[in-house]
């Protein structure tokens, strides 16, 4: 918890101008996560964060991972658990992520993985050629 405090320190006061990227897991603890990062935890009462407009998503989508028609990426999703349903579900009534709000596009991702019952983590992509290093580079560039 110490180091997560420190990494968001550190970002607030670095330049407005770097976009700061968010490498998450496409489960509901990795959007979590990007969520506390981008505005606050629920815990911090930190509503105004100065790190808000920077940060950008750059973990797997759905569409990377139900599109995949190769058999060995399929087998390397994992299915929601009990405990990933219910935090789902309950990241859905936030305020942020509603229909109208600008992060409608991570609801959207929330509600995939619930009707698809399994998520992914970034390892995944260490299965494709240039593993994970070659992925982040095509993403940014």
């Amino acid at each position: 918890m110490l180091c997560n405090k420190l990494a968001s320190y550190k970002c607030k006061n670095t330049n407005d101008l770097l976009p700061i990227y968010a490498l998450v897991d496409w489960d509901p603890d990795g959007l979590g996560i990007m969520s506390s990062y981008k505005h606050g935890s629920a815990s911090s009462q930190q509503h105004d964060n100065p790190t808000s407009s920077r940060l950008h998503w750059l973990g797997l989508t759905s569409e990377e991972v139900c599109s995949a028609d190769d058999d060995r990426h399929n087998q390397e999703l994992l299915p929601l658990s009990i405990r990933d349903r219910r935090k789902a579900t309950k990241m859905l009534e936030w305020q942020n992520l509603q229909e109208d709000d600008i992060e409608a596009g991570w609801r959207r991702e929330l509600q995939v993985m619930l009707m698809v019952n399994y998520k992914a983590e970034i390892q995944l992509m260490d299965e494709q050629e240039g593993g994970v290093q070659e992925w982040v580079k095509e993403k940014l560039l």
